[in-house]
């Protein structure tokens, strides 16, 4: 069985929650966020630093790379997506969104990108104000962008 066939599709009471803590900046894929969030660099200067970044990922299972499965729900808008997040510590104060999360691991971006299926859309951050929603036809773009910048064969 894929990485992503194994799915858990939830529906959460997903919503942007607005935490009394400041987003403070724990990594330069972060800072590249916050950038591309304010407008002062571009969608490709933010992807650039995600495709070499790595990202955690939780789980609705024990971080065994066998029986791993990734957070999948049911967006309100862009259907099922696969959480992600830019630092383990931004998943703590949202897991409450999220009872069946188990566990997470930080796995390289570029991995997870290459298995997902068509359709499936991303969030990165869900529930911060610093985040951002990727449609699954966008991530199709994402991929062949990354096939086409690095001659990318299967992985």
């Amino acid at each position: 069985m894929g990485f992503f066939t194994r799915l858990f599709i939830g529906r959460p009471n997903y919503r942007v929650l607005a935490f009394a803590e400041e987003f403070s900046a724990e990594s330069e894929l972060e800072l590249a966020l916050i950038d591309m969030i304010s407008n002062t660099t571009s969608h490709e200067d933010f992807f650039d630093k995600l495709i070499t970044s790595k990202v955690f990922i939780p789980s609705n299972s024990e971080p065994v790379p066998s029986a791993f499965e990734p957070l999948i729900f049911d967006h309100p808008r862009l259907g099922p997506v696969v959480a992600i997040f830019t630092h383990a510590k931004r998943f703590s104060p949202v897991s409450k969104l999220f009872p069946n999360v188990l566990s997470g691991i930080l796995m390289e971006f570029p991995w997870i990108l290459m298995h997902m299926p068509a359709g499936l859309g991303l969030i990165i951050n869900p529930g911060w104000e610093i985040s951002v929603e990727v449609t699954g036809e966008d991530i199709m773009d994402w991929k062949s962008g990354f096939q086409g910048r690095n001659n990318y064969c299967s992985m």
